[in-house]
């Protein structure tokens, strides 16, 4: 797992957005949250692709209540990651 250490950021992945979702659902509602998005994107629950996390995020993001809080948080810090890379000339 790859971080930026400057800024203590480390890189975005599945297994993290799942344990943010556990912070208040139960486990087998966090992972089924998180397989329902990966299906709605048509991307593997597993993923590591920096892109295809961001399209996951943006659509948890567009859910209403909490659920659409965490998702927006993780999107944020995926885009953080992203453009920190950029700028240090980094390929994402």
């Amino acid at each position: 797992m790859a971080t930026i250490k400057e800024y203590n950021l480390e890189q975005p992945y599945w297994q993290k957005a799942v344990d943010a979702y556990k912070r208040f659902l139960s486990e087998a509602d966090a992972l089924q949250l998180w397989q329902n998005a990966c299906e709605a994107c048509k991307v593997s629950p597993k993923t590591e692709d920096i892109d295809q996390l961001d399209e996951v995020f943006q659509y948890l993001s567009q859910k209403d209540g909490i659920v659409g809080v965490y998702g927006a948080s993780l999107k944020l810090r995926l885009r953080a990651y992203k453009n920190l890379l950029k700028a240090k000339g980094i390929a994402a």
